[in-house]
């Protein structure tokens, strides 16, 4: 993938990456309704009353394949700026 097509930028190791381009702020929106979109999903089965582990298993495991596969997506989509970590005793 060409630099022009990266959605996301990160300028600091283990830092946030910033959105670059309208495609990363849709790919984020998408995550966000999609993970409340399953949370309402969950809670119309009714998983409290009375409280059902398998249901709420079922929705953590869930959330969880959401995050991975959203960081899977946009980890391919960043670009990053840093250099490589230097060792202890060198000087910057």
């Amino acid at each position: 993938m060409a630099n022009d097509e990266k959605w996301f930028t990160q300028n600091r190791r283990f830092a946030r990456p910033l959105v670059k381009n309208w495609k990363g702020a849709a790919a984020g929106g998408i995550f966000v309704l999609t993970f409340f979109g399953l949370a309402v999903f969950f809670l119309s089965l009714e998983p409290f009353a009375p409280l059902d582990y398998w249901l709420l298993g079922l929705w953590w495991l869930s959330v969880l394949a959401l995050m991975a596969g959203f960081s899977w997506f946009a980890r391919s989509r960043t670009e990053r700026t840093w250099e490589a970590r230097k060792r202890m005793g060198e000087r910057r």
